[in-house]
């Protein structure tokens, strides 16, 4: 994937895809960082704030 890794990171949820031994590795094996993102967080996204209006 040549330089397209550099200072890849990806946000994502705890998904059985997103946490298998093939993601892990792949992502392990290109320098990929990952932000864990929590599983129900409709606090973390403003445009929720619109629907209490």
């Amino acid at each position: 994937m040549g330089d397209i890794d550099r200072g890849v990171l990806t946000i994502e949820d705890g998904a059985p895809y997103h946490t298998s031994a093939y993601t892990l590795t792949f992502r392990y094996m290109h320098g990929i960082q990952r932000m864990d993102w929590p599983l129900h967080s409709p606090d973390l996204n403003p445009i929720e704030n619109v629907w209490s209006l």
